[in-house]
């Protein structure tokens, strides 16, 4: 045998040798695994390597440290002495992709590995379209998102899944994301929306569900927008402050793309054609109605159509104007209430769902339709049971509605909704100071709260600390309403509004108000800060002037008007709840025992039928007339009766709160039958009407 083959034959039996000593560390999968984690992670000390690859006992140690020496010393892994910390090599590299190419081979061979996507088909695995979507979803860089997918495409391999689905991936790629601490990546390529355990409660819980299918749809809707919301929109420390019980975000499902509340005047809308952008085709138009009964049928239309606009209240203006021409046609007030019937059949997003109100001009010349209006609304309410549409009068204070109050006391005896104001109001007291916005349709945006009770714990009875910090807490909120603002500016002018599209050409910033509503201040200074209800008012006056002044600050600041109110929300409940959790129930019931913190001016009717005429005793009523001076964005007056109280009673205190404050909405407790609606008589045990045992009271 000659010298060169002698020579070719040790090379080629060195070479085979060292290729068996390199398929003999990748018979061993905690060796591979060794290498996956270092080609993934980086370098890694010695006590890293181990814990991260599971050797934690004892008893681990000495496999694990036989399992490294081998990597060693066949040049798969490196120690870099200097920095004590162990890298793969080159080769090791090669023999990790050589691994999850045997795997994934292997799995092809017996049948390939096929996922269910999320749009409704089979794919074949492809680790690249891992890479795409976390590029794509996440903005990862392309470097790193192709070592997350390697990292998945390896984890994948190793569980051998038989049914493999889209979200079973994204559950991968969110604990690797996790793993290696990028959580903002994370929450970008999270899923959102009802886990399964809380559908399947939904779904066996039908007959609770008050609004049929689509009640169960938009549920479920919510809930994912909720999380959007929660986890998008909002900034990570508005969300702890939410969370907390600092703040409160009032229906966080329509932050983004629904207004609160709407003003609108609708005499552009009736009387000619609605005009809806090309939305909604499946919805008639009526081409320039006259006649009396094409123009109830519009308006039954436009009222249905706003309430899908707005997810609290819809304030519709210009009725009485628009129907003065038909005010001598027999046929007025019943065509008006056929009107509220049809409307009452619209869509509602959530339960309770949003309020319509029908504003009405008390000095307007158009009494005799003003009549005409609140008749057909007196009829509408005494055939619904929970009524949708109301009425906000605006009258005069001091006046008397004398004139009208028959009529309103029966409308409230049934539970009807009606708020009286003194100019342009919302019917829970939100002021919209109309002849600054020069439109005939502004938004309102009030969804957010603050917990002034909490600022008065956290500021140990020292009160500039607490109007400190309540200062800083609006400028806090007044960032985020302002990234609301935008959103919603966005979704009209894209059309996801067709009406207010069609009417806020340019949503600016006199079209589109800031609200934050406060919560707890009678709590907040009398019982925490320890100043004496009876001799430290003018401490309130400090309280609320703060939040004006800090308003005005980032109303010029940002240009666009930002008002302090105190109105009626879903927080009180929630944010005693949260203090019970954090300060204990007895330093929360020493507060008050409701259940919920103050919001507004409560008055109850007992006490206003006590008052001689024109003599104001009441202490609520002075409270109420201070504070609505104070708030430049509303104030939430409610006139309170007990289930027993009689029509000529509500009649009475109507006529004398007209005379005693400027805004105030009567609310009557009524008894109603859950299975029928019956609610025109009292009763206690079984409707009179169906006999169901099913009773509520509201």
């Amino acid at each position: 045998m000659s010298v060169d083959r002698i020579f070719k034959s040790d090379i080629f039996k060195s070479k085979s040798k060292r290729v068996k000593m390199i398929f003999s560390v990748m018979a061993s999968p905690d060796r591979v695994e060794l290498l996956r984690i270092l080609h993934t992670k980086g370098p890694l000390t010695y006590s890293e390597l181990k814990g991260v690859a599971g050797f934690m006992s004892k008893k681990d140690s000495g496999k694990f440290a036989y399992h490294l020496r081998k990597l060693i010393r066949q040049s798969l892994v490196l120690l870099n002495k200097s920095e004590k910390r162990y890298c793969i090599t080159n080769l090791g590299k090669l023999i990790v992709n050589l691994a999850r190419q045997v795997e994934e081979h292997s799995i092809i061979e017996s049948g390939r590995m096929q996922v269910r996507t999320s749009h409704n088909s089979f794919e074949d695995f492809n680790s690249y379209k891992i890479t795409q979507s976390l590029v794509r979803e996440g903005n990862l860089p392309l470097e790193l998102a192709q070592q997350i997918a390697e990292d998945v495409e390896s984890r994948v391999y190793k569980y051998r899944i038989t049914y493999l689905t889209g979200s079973i991936i994204r559950e991968f790629i969110n604990y690797v994301l996790t793993e290696r601490g990028y959580e903002e990546y994370r929450n970008k390529f999270m899923r959102i929306g009802l886990p399964l355990f809380d559908m399947k409660e939904l779904v066996s819980k039908l007959e609770k569900i008050p609004n049929g299918a689509e009640g169960l749809q938009l549920t479920i809707g919510q809930k994912a927008l909720t999380d959007y919301t929660l986890f998008t929109i909002l900034t990570s420390d508005i969300v702890d402050l939410h969370l907390s019980g600092d703040l409160h975000v009032s229906d966080p499902g329509f932050w983004q793309h629904m207004p609160d509340t709407i003003f609108v005047d609708i005499r552009l809308m009736l009387g000619h054609t609605i005009k809806l952008g090309g939305k909604y085709l499946d919805v008639s138009r009526i081409q320039n109605p006259t006649k009396l009964e094409d123009i109830s049928t519009s308006l039954s239309m436009v009222i249905s159509l706003l309430a899908r606009e707005a997810s609290k209240e819809v304030i519709i203006d210009g009725i009485a104007s628009s129907l003065a021409s038909h005010v001598s046609n027999p046929n007025l007030v019943q065509n008006i209430t056929n009107a509220f019937v049809t409307a009452s059949t619209v869509s509602k997003y959530k339960d309770p769902g949003g309020i319509l109100s029908i504003r009405l001009d008390l000095n307007s010349k158009h009494k005799e339709t003003i009549i005409a209006i609140i008749r057909a609304h007196r009829n509408y309410v005494k055939i619904t049971p929970i009524p949708r549409i109301g009425l906000v009068i605006n009258y005069d204070k001091g006046k008397s509605i004398a004139t009208i109050s028959d009529l309103l006391s029966e409308t409230v005896m049934l539970g009807g909704r009606i708020s009286f104001t003194n100019g342009h109001m919302s019917s829970i007291g939100l002021v919209l100071n109309w002849q600054k916005t020069h439109q005939t349709t502004s938004i309102a945006l009030h969804s957010l709260s603050i917990n002034l009770p909490r600022l008065a714990f956290e500021s140990n009875k020292d009160v500039n600390y607490f109007r400190a910090r309540l200062t800083v807490l609006i400028r806090q909120s007044t960032e985020i309403m302002m990234q609301r603002k935008k959103g919603i500016a966005d979704c009209i002018q894209k059309g996801l509004h067709p009406i207010l599209s069609q009417h806020i050409q340019h949503a600016d910033q006199n079209s589109i108000s800031l609200f934050i509503n406060l919560v707890g201040l009678k709590e907040a200074v009398f019982g925490i800060l320890g100043y004496d209800n009876n001799n430290d008012q003018k401490i309130i006056d400090k309280v609320v002037t703060t939040a004006v002044d800090a308003c005005n600050d980032r109303s010029k600041d940002l240009n666009v008007s930002i008002f302090p109110c105190m109105i009626d929300s879903d927080s009180p409940g929630r944010f005693m709840d949260l203090d019970n959790k954090k300060y204990g129930k007895k330093n929360i019931l020493f507060l008050n025992d409701t259940g919920y913190y103050s919001q507004g001016v409560r008055i109850h009717a007992s006490d206003i039928l006590e008052i001689a005429d024109g003599i104001v005793q009441s202490e609520s009523i002075i409270e109420s007339n201070k504070l609505s001076k104070l708030f430049t964005g509303g104030l939430s007056t409610t006139l309170l009766f007990d289930a027993n109280t009689t029509q000529s009673e509500i009649k009475t205190c109507l006529e004398k709160m007209s005379k005693l404050v400027s805004q105030f909405r009567p609310v009557k407790k009524i008894i109603m039958c859950h299975e029928c609606g019956f609610k025109d008589k009292p009763f206690v045990d079984k409707c009179p009407k169906c006999n169901a045992s099913l009773i509520s009271t509201r």
